[in-house]
Order: C-alpha cells, then structure tokens, then sequence
C-alpha cells in the first residue's frame, strides 16, 4: 500500500476531479455540447468574425481536450459570445431569403391576378415557394438557408411554366427557352471599389444578356 501511495494519490485526486464534474460541472458540459451542435453548421460565417473565431476555437479545444474539467469555467462566456454573433448572421440571412422569397410569391400572384386564376390553382402554384419560405423562418443552419434559397429559384421557374402552359394563348404556343443569368457569379472580386470595377461589371452583365437574346432566350435576372 505504501509502495503505491504515489499512484493512489492520483487516483485518489482523478476521482474527486470526476467527482466535482457531475457534481457541479455536468451541466456546463451539456451547455457547451447543445452550443457546438447550434453554431458548428455556422463555423464558415463565424470564422469571418474575429471574437467568434477566437471564442469557437476555444469551445473546440475544450470539447476535445481529454481532461476539460479546469477549462470549463470559460464556457458561459465563450457560449456568450459565439451564440450572439450567430444569432445576429442568422438573422440577417433568414431575413434576406425570406425578403427575396417574397419578391417571388408577390411576381406570381401578379401573374395569377392577371389570368384570374382560381383559388385552386393558386394555391397549387404558391404552395411549393411559402413551404420553402416557412422552413426557412425556423431553420438554423446558414448554408440550408442557402440552399432553401436556390431551391425556391427553381420551384418559382417551375411555377411560372406552369401558369404560361395553362393560360398562354393558343397562337404563341412557341415560347422562347428562358435563360437564368446569375448577376453574382459575374462578379470577379469579392467587393467593386472603383469606377473601373463598376463598369467592368456592367459591361459583363450586358454582355451576358445581349448573348443570351442573340441566341434567342428570353432573360431573366437572379
């Protein structure tokens, strides 16, 4: 037993460590587990902010850390400050696709008023754009928010088909293809800061769209 005491000493020190931890410090852990599985979809845009970077890589050294116990009096503060940023991006993301879904939904019963659409057919022609719209105002991950966007575009392309075939009159049953010109993937930098970037892009964007009509597509800016 003497010969052991060094060993015993520590085991003796491991067991209250582990001891205090579901004690008093579980629920810290848990608190810090329930954050990571919330922010870490978000880790791209966070990264873009200094005190998120700084506090999320911290959260993940303390996560992984085999003996965390004496790291754990930073969660709250680190959880603090991740979560508010990551607040503020999905807000501002949710807010941007719900406002650029609105801008559909509103262009499509435009098109409906215009044909007088029935109930019925409205409806089946809506549905699918409010559906993507109400997952985004509970979804918490901006890439899906993202992707629910482009999704929509597509979902919106469809609708308007659909209403062009059911009331496009019978002597322009030949209806130019559409051609879907995404103004940001003309965009070579990251921001225009001159006169010169401006025009570049402007002329990119002409071009794109005089090539597109040459080839006889119909237009449409995304």
């Amino acid at each position: 037993f003497i010969a052991k005491k060094d060993d015993l000493k520590d085991a003796a020190d491991d067991l209250h460590t582990l001891n205090d931890f579901y004690a008093h410090q579980r629920s810290t852990w848990d608190k810090l587990r329930a954050s990571m599985k919330t922010v870490m979809p978000n880790k791209s845009a966070l990264n873009k902010h200094r005190d998120a970077e700084r506090a999320l890589k911290r959260m993940i050294e303390i996560i992984q850390a085999p003996n965390p116990y004496g790291m754990l009096k930073e969660v709250d503060g680190l959880i603090s400050v991740v979560e508010s940023i990551n607040t503020e991006l999905l807000k501002k993301s949710r807010e941007e696709a719900e406002n650029e879904l609105e801008i559909k939904i509103s262009q499509l019963k435009a098109r409906l008023d215009d044909h007088h659409a029935d109930a019925n057919f409205q409806n089946s022609i809506l549905s699918p754009i409010q559906q993507i719209k109400k997952k985004i105002e509970t979804e918490s991950s901006i890439p899906e928010i993202s992707y629910k966007t482009s999704e929509s575009l597509e979902a919106y392309e469809e609708a308007i088909g659909k209403i062009e075939d059911t009331f496009l009159p019978p002597e322009k049953d030949a209806v130019k293809p559409t051609k879907i010109i995404k103004a940001a993937s003309l965009v070579q930098k990251g921001y225009l800061e001159s006169e010169t970037d401006a025009a570049d892009y402007v002329d990119k964007i002409r071009k794109a769209i005089v090539d597109a009509i040459n080839e006889n597509y119909r237009v449409k800016i995304s």
